[in-house]
């Protein structure tokens, strides 16, 4: 009778476990649950500018992101609130794509806030870059929350947040309304970024996450 590799795995990892005190009582990694290789669970979010000069954009998020800007919005509310998105950027030259890995989402404390928008000082953007620098990771874009407004951006939100900040090709926007349970990504097409949603979707918050 053959055995599968992994039961196999899992077994040998399990009986090396058990008999930790063989190695002087250490304590051997738990493997039981992702005894090989873990995966995570991620949406997936894709634009097609209209500009052939624009690169297409994949956004490829993992759920502990919304996860955590779920939690943050619902403990702001009724007010807005925000941060900013880190992770990693790829380009594909041939294919004229960018490739964004969004894997952190670093919250901003509020100078000011209320229904319809909130401040936040130059204080949080040198603290997202000296974040940058110690983990490597790329400042990919910024959120913020519309509080039963919808998903969109604004003329503030377009012209003294991410023009101002946010002027790499590849930055994005998101846009969270957590009353409506409704999202959107926003991206630059041609040398504009779009104030309108190309897709929306559902994002929702449980109070167990």
């Amino acid at each position: 009778m053959r055995t599968r590799f992994d039961q196999w795995f899992k077994k040998a990892i399990t009986n090396a476990s058990e008999n930790a005190h063989d190695i002087g009582g250490s304590q051997w990694p738990q493997y039981e649950k992702n005894y090989a290789n873990p995966v995570g669970e991620v949406h997936i979010w894709e634009y097609q500018p209209e500009d052939p000069e624009t690169a297409a954009v994949q956004i490829v998020t993992q759920t502990s992101v919304y996860d955590a800007i779920c939690q943050q919005a619902h403990d702001a509310l009724p007010n807005e609130t925000g941060g900013f998105l880190l992770g990693q950027v790829g380009r594909d030259i041939a294919r004229q794509r960018w490739h964004l890995y969004i894997e952190y989402a670093e919250p901003v404390v509020p100078l000011e806030a209320d229904p319809t928008h909130f401040t936040f000082t130059w204080r949080d953007v040198e603290r997202v870059r000296t974040l940058r620098g110690k983990t490597g990771k790329a400042l990919i874009g910024w959120y913020h929350t519309h509080p039963d407004l919808g998903v969109f951006l604004s003329r503030t939100d377009v012209e003294k947040t991410h023009n101002s900040l946010f002027n790499d090709e590849f930055q994005i926007a998101l846009v969270f309304d957590p009353i409506r349970g409704t999202a959107a990504y926003f991206c630059r097409d041609g040398k504009a970024v779009k104030a309108v949603p190309h897709d929306e979707f559902h994002l929702e918050f449980r109070g167990d996450t």
